[in-house]
């Protein structure tokens, strides 16, 4: 029932008063409301309880002509007023819209409440009163009440005795410092029962107590160890693809940890000597013209080696380059007789005589030959190191072979010709066509050469070096910018422009020292020359080791067989100073004897991959000096021919030579500068633009 009668209410409100002026004013202050109608008749009410009642005159209410004032209004008199319109009966013909009045009431403060207990029965304590704003309680927007609602004074300023502190009951245990794994808890209490006060003693011991605890062992997820060494080409010859591994196991996934992301193989191209093609026949060609237009003749065709061209090795085409057939046409009709004469006796006479000029320049050239080849095989014994490859003198290329006899005789009549050799000329700087040049002239090559040997051996006794671009630095003494230094050290080396040749291993501190040398001169390339079985792992950390020193951290990222006597490892450097990080390649030799002219080839090839990059060459005790000298002289040429400069490879082992006679002691030492050249020219196809 009492939800309907407030339903009504509200109703009414929305309906009635839901368009009401509004009239604010002050608590007290007169308000005066008009009736704008124009009907005589009119009578004021208020809506009290839900219904308007009507107003009549007394000290509250007022009435002048048609406007109602309302005296001292206060709270109560808050509201909605509505003038009605009256007919004659005085009952309500219409009325006007409503007006709200709303008495602006500011609050105020009743009288202060008494003082409370004082909060302690000794020493210092507080008491405190309040007081309300409600005289009266603000309303109709007024403002709140000024200052604070309650008040403190200090009691009690007894002296109280002494009381020791006393410790509360303990918590209970808190929650694992782990969510895995082993680890501990604790549990407190506070010096608090009760608070020492009045001089009295602090609660005695400790205020938290641990224990262990154990949740389940913590996951451990996976992480990949370092990557191994290179497998061998999964190819014979040509490209080719080997792969290395790493294992999940730093660490090995446990306990429901994650295994390691990413591939645990990794696969890199390998490129070995191109793979042997042998010959095949082309198709054969039309068949010739008969070599007679009467009787029995014979017709010939011709295949060509092409179909494909035997390269790298593969063997030539088998059978026959021309077929013959006969042919046959008419009897040919029967000559006529002529007279014997002179005419038959001439013809006769001067074909003999053209067959035994022939007879003899085959002799004389077949002669010839036969002693070439021997005087080369006195001059130009193989060694160990080229055997299986064709002589530097010999056939180079298989397009610049010589096409016919009368070409090579002729060449060689040249060669015979040249019995002079101009020693000034054989230091001149060259291009690369003015050697393949020489090496076409097979005898006048061979004979430079040995001039070349003998101007070498000479020079080593002046004691004015060739050339002031190559020093033989003494690192104990000389201090130049441009130098290799190691600190508190007499080492010797060869240096010149980026390559540098180590002439003595250090013999303290192994690793630091090589190290600091690699660092402070940016050595990019390490050519490490040692004989088998010689332990000189000292240079270098191993796969899952790093060398630390005083400012280098060093680890071996990757190692590869790059052939059959040489390593290629990959470093990586850090300056612990400067932050820096940087790669460094180490071809390590391992061999039995000398290294062959394909290994070089094949570390020369690698280390100048990026044209002068810094290269330094170290000699072990066990390897012969004569290799160093090599590998120096012939990366300083390589790096002019990529460069297009000019380059003389006498000037450079003079120098060499000058320095240590150990570079080149006999002439198949300075002999194999040239074949290493010529190796390297035949397999980057240097050859290819000369014709």
């Amino acid at each position: 029932m009492e939800r309907i009668v407030i339903s009504l209410v509200l109703l009414f409100l929305i309906c009635y008063v839901g368009d009401a002026a509004i009239m604010i004013t002050e608590n007290g202050t007169n308000a005066t409301m008009n009736c704008t109608t124009n009907s005589a008749s009119y009578q004021w009410a208020k809506l009290i309880s839900g219904s308007y009642q009507n107003l009549q005159t007394s000290s509250k209410y007022s009435f002048s002509g048609k406007s109602l004032t309302i005296h001292n209004p206060n709270q109560n008199d808050s509201g909605f007023y509505q003038c009605l319109l009256l007919r004659g009966d005085s009952s309500v013909s219409g009325t006007e819209s409503p007006i709200e009045l709303v008495v602006k009431v500011n609050g105020g403060w009743s009288i202060w409440s008494i003082w409370s207990a004082c909060t302690v029965t000794c020493e210092y304590g507080t008491q405190r009163r309040i007081r309300i704003c409600n005289n009266p309680a603000p309303a109709g927007g007024g403002q709140s009440c000024q200052g604070s609602d309650t008040n403190s004074q200090t009691c009690n300023a007894n002296i109280c005795p002494p009381v020791n502190g006393g410790w509360s009951i303990w918590s209970e245990w808190g929650m694992c410092t782990v969510t895995c794994g082993d680890g501990t808890r604790i549990k407190t209490r506070s010096c608090n029962n009760p608070l020492p006060s009045g001089g009295g003693l602090n609660c005695q011991g400790l205020n938290t107590d641990s224990d262990s605890c154990s949740i389940f062992q913590c996951p451990v997820d996976g992480g990949w160890s370092f990557w191994g060494f290179w497998g061998a080409c999964m190819a014979t010859c040509g490209n080719g693809k080997n792969s290395r591994k790493r294992f999940c196991n730093n660490p090995t996934p446990a306990n429901g940890g994650t295994h390691c992301q990413g591939q645990e193989y990794d696969n890199n191209s390998c490129l070995l000597p191109a793979c042997a093609v042998d010959g095949g026949w082309s198709p054969w060609g039309s068949w010739g013209a008969c070599t007679v237009t009467c009787g029995n003749g014979h017709q010939k065709r011709r295949r060509v080696c092409n179909n494909p061209i035997p390269a790298n090795g593969g063997v030539r085409c088998q059978g026959e380059e021309y077929n013959n057939n006969s042919c046959a046409f008419s009897t040919c009709a029967e000559p006529e007789q002529q007279p014997v004469g002179s005419i038959p006796i001439a013809v006769g006479t001067v074909s003999g005589v053209l067959v035994i000029i022939i007879v003899i320049i085959i002799i004389v050239i077949y002669a010839k030959r036969r002693w070439y080849n021997s005087e080369q095989e006195r001059n130009y014994e193989k060694t160990d190191i080229t055997r299986g490859k064709s002589h530097i003198y010999g056939e180079t290329h298989a397009n610049h072979t010589y096409q016919n006899d009368l070409q090579a005789a002729e060449i060689e009549v040249t060669a015979a010709e040249n019995t002079y050799i101009d020693e000034a000329s054989l230091v001149k700087k060259c291009v690369v066509s003015d050697l393949t040049q020489r090496f076409r002239n097979k005898e006048l090559f061979g004979r430079s050469l040995r001039a070349e040997f003998k101007l070498l051996q000479n020079q080593a006794s002046n004691t004015k070096p060739c050339n002031n671009e190559y020093e033989f630095v003494d690192t104990g003494i000389r201090k130049d910018v441009n130098q290799l230094n190691i600190n508190n050290s007499t080492l010797k080396m060869l240096y010149h422009n980026n390559v540098s040749v180590l002439l003595e291993m250090p013999q303290k501190n192994l690793a630091e020292q090589f190290w600091t040398i690699v660092e402070d001169h940016c050595i990019e390339n390490v050519i490490l020359l040692v004989k088998e079985n010689e332990k000189v792992e000292k240079f270098y950390p191993k796969l899952d080791d790093i060398f630390r020193m005083k400012s280098l951290e060093i680890y071996l990222d990757s190692a590869e067989r790059t052939n059959t006597n040489i390593m290629l490892l990959a470093f990586n450097l850090q300056n612990k100073t400067t932050q820096k990080k940087r790669n460094v390649k180490m071809f390590k030799t391992n061999v039995c004897k000398s290294l062959s002219v394909e290994a070089m080839c094949c570390i020369l090839g690698k280390a100048s991959e990026v044209t002068d990059a810094t290269v330094l060459i170290i000699n072990s005790k066990k390897t012969d000096l004569s290799v160093c000298g090599v590998l120096a002289v012939c990366l300083n040429v390589i790096y002019a021919i990529k460069n297009g400069s000019t380059f003389s490879l006498l000037e450079n082992a003079m120098v060499a030579n000058k320095n240590d006679r150990g570079f080149f002691k006999n002439f198949d030492d300075y002999e194999l500068c040239y074949k290493v050249i010529e190796n390297y020219l035949e397999t980057v196809n240097t050859y290819d633009f000369i014709e």
